[in-house]
């Protein structure tokens, strides 16, 4: 499997490309935004008003009224659809956006902090292909989000790529700095996503992280936080009080990393995904650096445990079957990976397994035989996915992300 879809639901809520041309639309209402082509002799301006079901279009040559013409909707949906349409035919025709005279601003939130006044959607800041060869950085469109007057509204932010396709060159260390500087711009920003990046763009495997300790100390109302890669991947010494969710997606997950989420103090943690990976990708630990985890005696409010995507899943699963973790989680996961009948017997045969709300192994090479006997557990089973091995190699069992 390869990470080929970008992320269309976040935190509950629906994800959106952020247009620093179509800008945020609050309540169905963007104030006048104004666009100017220049070529040779000509010279032409377009404005454009949305205002709940109608939006009021303005253009001709710079330096005159020019025509005015409004257009009115069933439904605001609608009219946002048919601005953002119109915005983008305009910027596609070489138009280009200016800051217009006197333009007013959004209508400010209630209360900072306040889950009422924040944006139905999350948005998701990236840098296209076109972008990148104009040499735009992902910094200057977070520092475009950030100007619009909504933008405090935004209950989280997915991050995906800043650059440098195929390439090792660029991580994410400036957009970690950026956000850092943004906290007091961000007062509603309780989820994080940092690397929507599909293979289209980058394999996992290449995805080039950085120290992303400073984010937890400039987000303390952080609840969730997901990152996609691992390479130079760092949570230093990590502490929070609000955290609930971590996940961790990558094709092979460093020990030292793993040790630092071992050391974590994070006391609301309820929800804790690892993707393990296999050694080619960047795994070099073993089972015995789980151990820790499976105490249950670090987080004490976990109820999720993943240790997904992973190519030493039989040994995982005979570890988890009998360790005193499942005394307290409800979910156990290890779907993803390369699990077969020795560690789905230990899954069947372990009492604590039989008394979870969940077990997830999809992606597995579990024979039918054994499928039978966990559904029989008389808890919830995933076990979709089941996969065969390559004909070439019918002893190797591939896990679903890697390179």
């Amino acid at each position: 499997m390869t990470i080929a879809n970008h992320l269309e639901h976040f935190a509950g809520f629906p994800v959106k490309d952020y247009d620093a041309n179509v800008g945020i639309v609050v309540d169905g209402r963007m104030p006048r935004r104004e666009f100017q082509l220049i070529e040779g002799t000509s010279k032409k301006f377009w404005t454009i008003e949305l205002d709940g079901t109608t939006h009021t279009v303005q253009f001709g040559r710079i330096g005159t009224a020019g025509q005015t013409q409004t257009k009115q909707f069933k439904t605001p949906e609608e009219a946002q659809k048919a601005y953002e349409k119109l915005v983008r035919e305009k910027v596609s025709k070489g138009y280009q956006r200016v800051e217009a005279d006197a333009e007013p601003a959004a209508k400010p939130s209630r209360k900072k902090g306040s889950a009422g006044d924040t944006l139905p959607v999350i948005y998701r800041l990236a840098i296209t292909y076109e972008e990148e060869d104009e040499q735009k950085s992902l910094t200057d469109k977070l520092a475009a989000f950030l100007a619009e007057p909504a933008a405090e509204r935004a209950p989280g932010l997915v991050i995906g790529m800043w650059g440098g396709v195929d390439s090792v060159d660029q991580n994410s260390a400036p957009i970690v700095e950026a956000l850092v500087a943004a906290r007091d711009k961000l007062p509603n920003l309780k989820h994080l996503f940092l690397g929507d990046i599909i293979t289209e763009e980058n394999e996992v495997s290449w995805i080039q992280q950085s120290d992303v300790s400073p984010l937890f100390e400039a987000y303390p109302q952080l609840e969730e936080f997901r990152v996609r890669g691992s390479n130079d991947l760092s949570f230093g010494t990590l502490k929070h009080k609000n955290l609930k969710t971590l996940v961790i997606e990558c094709g092979g997950l460093p020990v030292r990393v793993l040790r630092e989420i071992c050391a974590a103090k994070l006391p609301a943690l309820k929800h804790l995904e690892l993707w393990l990976g296999e050694e080619r990708y960047g795994w070099d630990g073993t089972v015995e650096d789980l151990q820790p985890l499976l105490t249950g005696k670090l987080f004490p409010k976990l109820r999720y445990l993943g240790l997904r995507d992973s190519s030493v899943a039989d040994a995982v699963a005979a570890a988890v079957a009998k360790a005193p973790v499942l005394k307290k989680i409800r979910v156990l996961d290890l779907s993803l990976g390369n699990l077969g009948d020795e560690g789905a017997r230990a899954l069947v045969e372990s009492p604590a397994v039989a008394k979870l709300e969940k077990l997830d192994i999809h992606h597995h090479f579990v024979s039918d035989n054994i499928v039978a006997q966990l559904k029989a557990l008389g808890i919830e089973i995933d076990a979709s996915q089941h996969m065969k091995p390559w004909d070439f190699d019918p002893d190797y069992r591939y896990i679903a992300v890697s390179e």
